[in-house]
């Protein structure tokens, strides 16, 4: 009996499936040419180019567009790890995590990129380095028109428009969008800085942080909007302005009807209807509803003030008061009221004036402690 071929299983219709024992893969993608052995395997593939998600995490929502993909997610909120190393004691969610981690005991890389002869311990990642050199992009985020090489980059982008930051810092609860930026952030509370600047005295964990900062202090801000022409010192800073002139704003408060242009703005806003304020400051206790609203609080204990005006040498601690200061050399005035249209030159100003509009200010509040009710 040994040698003997075993008999191909026989579908419905006395066809045999052959692809399964041969290399020859009949089923190809039309989007991303990817083959596979079999038509219920190229079904669920297409499911990660629509983003049709059909399992949904019971503890966070999160969806997946594969059931295997959900079991694995959803041990990171039980803890389970079930895939243990055999020559440490490490232990992994998935098994594909703990085929990479053995590569790291072997040195083993089977896979070799056949452009720069780069190679590889998973086949995917040979892969997904191979379209860095035929410029092939296949995912595309769901909301722009971005692409990517992989879902990976693609998924990491896409917090960009949700606002989601799974990583959190344990000392602080300052929450990142990526793992890498976290690990850099706790550093800051080690004390491990390894560059400081030389005007105000703060430290960084990172050099390019400290070349962003110093532009506090020049004014220096080389990242132009081809749109505007508005400059930023930070190229973030400019990739959010640039969304600005997009007229779309998909994420909507249900309690006033205000829309925003990102989950992450309506999330900061929904807090003026909660009173929440999760921002509190270490040296005296005050709680604030954005953490850049903490920082400018706390350069009044610090005395730091890192705005300065190029025309007369004074310091401000936030860039609005500089701003405000300019007006006074430029005679220009950008503080207009959204109730009269009435412009002032400081914003104080105009935050006194609008005290003048307090009943029509207060009908509105009353509106949302109602809706708030309701929702209740």
């Amino acid at each position: 009996m040994e040698g003997k071929r075993k008999p191909y299983k026989k579908r419905k219709d006395g066809s045999q499936m052959k692809g399964v024992h041969y290399d020859k893969k009949p089923y190809q993608c039309e989007q991303c040419g990817k083959f596979f052995n079999s038509s219920s395997h190229l079904s669920r593939h297409r499911r990660t180019h629509n983003n049709e998600k059909s399992y949904y995490c019971e503890v966070c929502k999160k969806g997946f567009s594969r059931k295997e993909s959900l079991t694995i997610h959803t041990r990171k909120h039980t803890g389970e790890k079930p895939f243990q190393c055999l020559m440490c004691t490490m232990c992994f969610y998935a098994k594909y995590h703990l085929k990479i981690h053995m590569a790291s005991h072997t040195g083993e890389k089977p896979y070799q990129c056949t452009f720069c002869d780069k190679r590889f311990a998973i086949k995917t990642s040979c892969a997904n380095h191979m379209k860095l050199h035929s410029g092939e992009k296949p995912f595309q985020c769901e909301w722009c028109e971005k692409r990517f090489s992989d879902k990976y980059h693609r998924a990491r982008h896409a917090m960009v428009h949700t606002g989601e930051k799974p990583y959190q810092c344990d000392q602080c609860g300052r929450r990142f969008s990526v793992k890498s930026q976290m690990t850099r952030h706790v550093k800051s509370h080690d004390g491990n800085m390894v560059s400081t600047c030389n005007k105000c005295g703060k430290g960084f964990t990172q050099k390019s942080n400290l070349y962003s900062h110093m532009r506090t202090h020049t004014g220096e801000k080389p990242h132009l909007c081809e749109q505007c022409g508005r400059a930023f010192a930070r190229k973030s800073a400019l990739t959010l302005h640039v969304r600005l002139h997009g007229s779309e704003k998909p994420f909507q408060c249900k309690l006033c009807d205000k829309s925003f242009k990102q989950n992450v703005y309506l999330q900061t806003h929904m807090r003026i209807h909660t009173g929440e304020k999760p921002f509190q400051c270490d040296i005296c206790g005050k709680n604030f509803i954005q953490q850049g609203s903490l920082i400018i609080h706390k350069r009044t204990h610090t005395g730091e003030k890192p705005f300065q005006c190029d025309v007369c040498d004074k310091s401000f601690n936030q860039k609005g008061n500089l701003d405000s200061h300019k007006t006074r050399h430029t005679g220009v005035k950008h503080n207009q009221c959204d109730y009269c249209g009435e412009i002032f030159a400081r914003k104080n100003d105009l935050k006194k004036h609008r005290m003048t509009h307090a009943d029509l200010f207060q009908s509105v509040q009353v509106k949302t402690k109602l809706q708030l009710k309701v929702v209740k």
